[in-house]
């Protein structure tokens, strides 16, 4: 699909020029800030909302708000904002999929303000928009324990200090997926190619690639395919790279790959950042905000999509996307989360489950727990996201009694990217737990097949509960034999949020084919599958393993 637009812009020479040499700038001492506001020609207006799509992709789970911050700091800022912040309301407006709010005030990233919205969307931003530990603490805070972050074309390099990019807030180029703005001229035509046809964000372009002209970044720090999944890059067979390469050095990436557009996840948050975004005539072009409002869809949570690194997506890892299933290790015996964070790069396993109170670092005695520093949340999360792994099942040995002390535990978990809390079977206070799961977007999961649990009575307490309360399958080989895994997965259905595959491995791989086939057909949900990896049993996962990717075959051919 070929696609020519051929309104022109003023060239921002000046912006990749400081780029390149920014190990030659001495580091800024003033700031200017500017903010480009909703100011635009009216009758570029009409041509926004000529562009506009009619509705939305998918309709919203609930009102939804989207917070755009415009603020640029010792850089003029981009044209392209302003149409960008008009676009972005009247397309809220239109499709009734969101609200936009948009300041240019950092008191918005106050705790009390931040956490109201679903997704933030930084528009463009270049430069050292603020310096506040606790502000920035709180956006990424914000993300890793489930909302959204939208990005665009500049924020590449927000939080750095300009001019020259110097880097300022090492987490936000990790949590976004890059840093850095090398580019050629402003209008340069681009062959994007299309990685994935059938992932959701892409549907708009119908086609393997498309032409399309505008400032293309080209990135070489921190963008890693093991870090994002690949949406758009530049195909280079059918691009000429080779326009303005004596002016814009810095460009070239050895390894070839430029991407355009990805996702990610960051812990439970969702991630979009895209580099096509300089040129005002983007955001009114139809296909353009159709994508556009794709990805907001997307970071507000409402349009699933996969975000797999593009370096995992093996055979199995894809079929275990397609079923929607978090298969992870979870080893009680190991000496760290990072020995479980080494163990699970090496295997290709992208999830993996802990219990509270563990040592977090192989160098360190930091505990899992809510007595972490700040600094020690920190590593702990770029630590994750090395091991290209993400951390989202925590087993707790008892809850608190004190209920300020559950808010506490469980707004802890929330903020260190735990989906699942698994619970032994015990007396609790369910109404309690339900309480503080619905808050923070939890989900509890009592043990079952412990020798030691009446299911029926457990289940007939947990059905008196919402969505939040329900089972975890620690599956064994005595377990599969006298057939108590299928009645119980039977008892259960959609209750069952976590699977756990314990002691010596499991032997009856046709037993466990039929415990995974009924919960998946009587109730299909997103399930975590969680493998024992010490001793003896990580022998047996391997074997296990291939059963879940054959379930997962048969399954997803269902669809």
């Amino acid at each position: 699909m070929k696609r020519e637009l051929t309104i022109g812009m003023v060239s921002f020479l000046l912006f990749n020029t400081l780029i390149v040499a920014s190990a030659q700038q001495t580091i800024p001492t003033e700031r200017n800030v500017y903010v480009m506001g909703t100011n635009i020609p009216q009758a570029d207006v009409q041509k926004i909302i000529s562009a506009l799509p009619d509705r939305a992709t998918v309709k919203p789970d609930k009102p939804r708000r989207l917070l755009i911050f415009d603020l640029n700091v010792n850089y003029g800022g981009h044209p392209s904002s302003a149409y960008a912040n008009v676009a972005f309301k009247l397309m809220g407006e239109k499709t009734e999929a969101f609200e936009a709010i948009v300041s240019s005030d950092i008191n918005v990233f106050k705790k009390e303000s931040l956490f109201k919205y679903d997704a933030v969307f930084f528009n463009n931003n270049v430069g050292n928009l603020f310096e506040d530990a606790e502000l920035r603490q709180n956006i990424v805070e914000f993300v890793y324990s489930g909302g959204g972050l939208m990005g665009v074309h500049g924020t590449s390099v927000a939080f750095t200090k300009w001019p020259g990019a110097i880097e300022d807030w090492q987490e936000f180029g990790i949590m976004l997926g890059a840093r850095g703005a090398n580019h050629r001229e402003n209008t340069e035509p681009v062959v994007s190619k299309i990685e994935d046809p059938t992932h959701p964000l892409v549907q708009v372009f119908k086609g393997d690639s498309f032409e399309f002209k505008d400032e293309y970044f080209r990135f070489p720090d921190v963008y890693s395919r093991e870090r994002v999944r690949v949406l758009l890059s530049i195909d280079t067979s059918k691009t000429d790279l080779s326009r303005g390469n004596n002016i814009y050095r810095g460009s070239i990436r050895k390894d070839n790959d430029y991407a355009v557009a990805w996702v990610r996840s960051y812990g439970k948050g969702r991630v979009f950042y895209s580099t096509i975004a300089h040129n005002p005539y983007v955001f009114y072009d139809h296909i353009m905000l159709r994508f556009y409002l794709d990805a907001a869809q997307f970071v507000l949570g409402d349009l699933k999509a996969p975000t797999t690194p593009s370096a995992r997506l093996d055979s199995r890892n894809i079929v275990f996307e397609k079923v929607n299933w978090q298969v992870g290790i979870m080893d009680n015996s190991a000496v760290s989360i990072e020995k479980i964070c080494k163990q699970a790069y090496n295997d290709k396993v992208l999830f993996g489950g802990i219990r509270y109170g563990m040592q977090v670092f192989d160098d360190s005695d930091v505990k899992f727990s809510l007595s972490m520093t700040s600094k020690e949340r920190e590593k702990y999360r770029l630590m994750l996201d090395r091991y290209c792994i993400r951390i989202n099942s925590c087993r707790l040995d008892k809850i608190p009694m004190n209920e300020q002390e559950v808010d506490n535990l469980f707004e802890f978990l929330d903020l260190m990217g735990i989906e699942n809390v698994i619970l032994p079977d015990m007396e609790y206070d369910f109404k309690t737990i339900e309480k503080y799961c619905q808050k923070y977007g939890l989900k509890a999961a009592v043990e079952c097949l412990n020798n030691k649990v009446n299911e029926k009575k457990l289940l007939a307490t947990i059905k008196n509960y919402g969505e939040q309360i329900g089972a975890a399958l620690a599956i064994n080989q005595k377990s599969l034999q006298n057939k108590s895994a299928e009645k119980t997965a039977d008892l259960f259905k959609m209750q069952v949020f976590v699977f756990e595959f314990v002691t010596n491995g499991v032997e009856s791989q046709d037993k466990l084919e039929s415990v995974l086939k009924r919960v998946k057909t009587d109730g299909a949900g997103k399930y975590t599958l969680l493998l024992d990896c010490n001793g003896e049993s990580r022998n047996k996962s391997g074997e296990i393993v291939k059963t879940l990717e054959k379930v997962a075959k048969e399954l997803s051919n269902r669809k």
